[in-house]
């Protein structure tokens, strides 16, 4: 099993092309005022650039430390996490060593795969689940990765930062110029309220894609979750991983609370896609 790009990373790649032209028009428009036609080019290529550090071995690290608030584990906690991992590897028919164990500095149970290399366990994961059920929640970590969900992530994030940030700078100024037609009544009131009208249509034309853009994602971030689980399963980890779920909070419904914006499929939905991927197929 080798590390590729799926569906739901192509996807999001689609997806981020748009908006990664917005924040190339917006980091270019900047640069330049800032600092001229010659070097604001040598920025925004700068910028393009950084995006690529994800896959860079001591750049993940750094941003793991600092950014992820993790940790490397212990002596007694890798040689503890070890032979589980190179269990899971195995299965997978890849090199354990091309991913870095790392710990997550939390007392909820949580594992996540971040950016290129690196798989993370929180402490209380670590402290409170047995052997087997820490498998499978690594195993779907690794499905992640396998799957390029991770690395996609970390890029969604960066490259379209800078449209994000003028997308709510744009809606501040809609909202404060709205203000201003309440408050005026003089003559200019009709000029004024179609000045607003238009700017708003301009936002929203441009920003579109911002405005769609995290609907979709989060759609595509439930599929990646189902895909990993649905990876998890192939390596023998559905009945350990379904035994993680099921001690969720049932209550706690992503798809409920969070909506079109939730990250994860409910933990029902989970366990109903890994108990069907674990029945043997129909002759």
């Amino acid at each position: 099993m080798q590390r590729r790009a799926d569906g739901t990373t192509l996807a999001q790649l689609a997806i981020l092309v748009p908006i990664t032209l917005l924040s190339l028009a917006v980091v270019l428009a900047i640069a330049q005022s800032v600092f001229g036609l010659a070097f604001g080019w040598g920025i925004t290529l700068a910028w393009l650039a950084a995006g690529l550090l994800v896959m860079h071995r001591p750049t993940e690290r750094l941003l793991a430390a600092r950014l992820f608030k993790l940790r490397k584990p212990t002596p007694q906690e890798f040689d503890y996490l070890a032979p589980i991992w190179k269990e899971i590897a195995r299965r997978a028919e890849i090199d354990a060593t091309n991913y870095e164990l790392w710990i997550e500095k939390s007392d909820d149970i949580n594992a996540f795969a971040s950016a290129g290399h690196i798989v993370a366990v929180s402490e209380r994961a670590l402290r409170t689940l047995p052997p087997g059920q820490l498998a499978g929640v690594l195993a779907h970590e690794l499905g992640h990765h396998m799957g390029g969900h991770s690395w996609a992530a970390v890029l969604t994030v960066w490259y379209s930062l800078p449209a994000r940030l003028v997308y709510h700078l744009a809606r501040l100024v809609i909202a404060a110029l709205g203000y201003v037609v309440a408050r005026t009544r003089s003559c200019f009131l009709g000029v004024i309220l179609l000045s607003v009208l238009t700017v708003a249509a301009v936002y929203a034309i441009v920003f579109l894609p911002v405005i769609v853009g995290p609907y979709l994602l989060a759609w595509l971030g439930r599929r990646s979750e189902l895909r990993a689980d649905r990876k998890a399963a192939e390596l023998g980890f559905a009945p350990t991983l379904i035994a993680v779920l099921r001690d969720y909070d049932q209550d706690e419904d992503q798809e409920t609370t969070g909506g079109l914006l939730a990250t994860h499929p409910s933990p029902a939905k989970r366990i109903q896609r890994l108990e069907a991927a674990m029945r043997p197929a129909a002759v």
